[in-house]
């Protein structure tokens, strides 16, 4: 508990813990089962579309994906696909719940690290794990949950290491910080309140230019895991990054030159997305963004972080001081993003906002508890009812948001491609828009659906381009198209299909 408020003043290094170790393990196996139970019950059992069926794909044939690649992903993912249970789809699903569930573990783990309660660690953790995003992003396979299990995984080492000083836990930080830019390249924005953490609690016993040297060369190792982008180019693996010209031919970027690797790497593709907003716009992304966080805790958890971030504030400032840095780099990097789908990149603000709720809900449960000991006459059980109040918290999140996080029935993606691919004529050509082409790319990569259909995208073609190959084969290949289009229409007709439409030359 904290030993402030009314029980003195908290320690900057964490208090005395008063729960044996083992009740902690019990514990957070506890929370993680929970939180991983309630992912795999309203899991999609299947493929789904966008990105999660490019990066299932991805993982499976161990190919390149979208820019920065993700490679981290993709061999953590290969993995997952030796899964005895299931499709492929469904075993990268369970990778995102897996990681979904350990994000929670370890925020339960640096709550007891700073508060040593419990029932607040419990309430923080599983807040998290039945916020809105967490839950969104375990249930498919997506890139979220991965990288907030890093940034977890990484602050729990700073708060073991502050009690230890230990170097050892320092260079393990540093690789997992170079293995999580494999999971999504904004780690780069974590890098200032890892350092504040680093110096605002610097171990004067130990030579700092030996740490920070240790460090740097793990870091290295960590990023030695994007090797995998050029030797797999070179291996002539899948890549699902490319585009095509006006005779079908596939290009890609030469991932083994420099200013290949350095485009795709950097993810120059988005950079048309930063920096999109001017002072009117940006204002209504923090609405945006503060509606995301309201609505990702349920409300009672923007009350606790307030109040537990105002208590570190005072008790703890230089954890205040780091944790609010990491919080800020993200935040202030994707308010100003013009994805449309960002309300996810948030994740690594929601995961340090929950340290806070962590501190917001030790300040309950010891006011509840000494609330209940002066006006009861069984004091004994004050403990009890503030543990049951913090349970109560917990559900609220819980019961909102299962009715739209249970997507076990979803398996629309999986099955709509699949009805494509069995109606076209053999050796055809198919268009499709993102949305619907990587799960057909799925049935064709993965469970060798209909390997002669050309499934071409139409991310990946110019305008001119599309015109010149259909004007050339559509008199001798059967064409389809996965949706009405209504450029294509005034040159094509279109004729419905069981599922999407078959193109002709229409007649003047």
């Amino acid at each position: 508990m904290y030993l402030g408020r009314r029980h003195g003043q908290a320690s900057e290094h964490g208090p005395i813990c008063i729960a044996s170790a083992l009740t902690d393990v019990v514990a957070a196996l506890v929370v993680f089962a929970a939180a991983l139970g309630v992912y795999l019950r309203t899991m999609v059992p299947t493929v789904y579309n966008l990105d999660s069926a490019e990066l299932t794909t991805g993982a499976y044939t161990l190919g390149i994906v979208h820019p920065p690649g993700y490679p981290t992903y993709l061999l953590l993912g290969k993995l997952f696909t030796y899964l005895p249970v299931g499709d492929i789809g469904y075993r990268l699903n369970i990778m995102s719940g897996f990681f979904g569930a350990l994000t929670v573990t370890c925020v339960y783990l640096i709550c007891r690290q700073l508060s040593c309660s419990a029932a607040a660690s419990a309430a923080a953790a599983l807040l998290l794990a039945f916020s809105y995003f967490l839950w969104a992003g375990s249930v498919v396979a997506e890139v979220y949950t991965v990288h907030a299990a890093f940034l977890a995984a990484m602050l729990l080492l700073l708060f073991l290491w502050r009690r230890r000083r230990s170097p050892r836990l320092l260079f393990v930080l540093a690789l997992l910080y170079g293995l999580s830019f494999g999971a999504h390249t904004s780690s780069l924005l974590l890098a200032p309140g890892i350092a504040a953490f680093l110096l605002l609690n610097r171990d004067e016993n130990h030579s700092l230019f030996l740490q920070t040297l240790g460090m740097f060369v793990f870091f290295l190792l960590g990023l030695v895991a994007f090797a995998y982008l050029p030797v797999r180019y070179l291996g002539g693996a899948l890549n699902l990054t490319g585009w095509f010209d006006a005779q079908g031919v596939y290009h890609t970027a030469d991932l083994t030159t420099w200013e290949g690797f350095r485009w795709f790497v950097s993810g120059e593709l988005f950079r048309p997305l930063m920096f999109a907003y001017d002072i009117a716009g940006l204002t209504g992304e923090v609405l945006r963004y503060l509606g995301w966080l309201w609505g990702a805790f349920a409300g009672v958890g923007i009350v606790l972080g307030v109040v537990g971030l105002a208590e570190w504030a005072r008790a703890r400032p230089k954890d205040a001081a780091a944790t609010g840095l990491l919080f800020l780099g993200p935040l202030l990097f994707f308010l100003d993003y013009g994805a449309v789908d960002k309300e996810t990149m948030f994740l690594p603000t929601y995961v340090i906002w929950s340290l806070w709720v962590g501190a917001g809900s030790e300040v309950l449960f010891q006011e509840l508890s000494s609330l209940v000991k002066a006006v009861s006459e069984r004091p004994r059980y004050a403990s009890a009812f503030a543990f049951t109040c913090l349970l109560v918290l917990v559900a609220l999140p819980l019961g909102l948001n299962y009715q739209y996080m249970n997507v076990s029935w979803d398996r629309r993606s999986r099955d709509w491609a699949a009805e494509i691919l069995e109606e076209v004529e053999p050796d055809a050509i198919v268009l499709a828009w993102w949305t619907d082409v990587q799960p057909m790319v799925y049935l064709q990569q993965v469970e060798g659906v209909r390997p002669d259909v050309f499934i071409l995208s139409r991310m990946a073609i110019g305008p001119v381009e599309l015109a010149e190959l259909l004007n050339s084969r559509i008199r001798t290949t059967p064409v389809y198209s996965a949706n009405l289009d209504p450029v294509l229409s005034a040159r094509y007709d279109f004729q419905p299909q069981k599922r999407g439409y078959r193109l002709s030359l229409r007649t003047p």
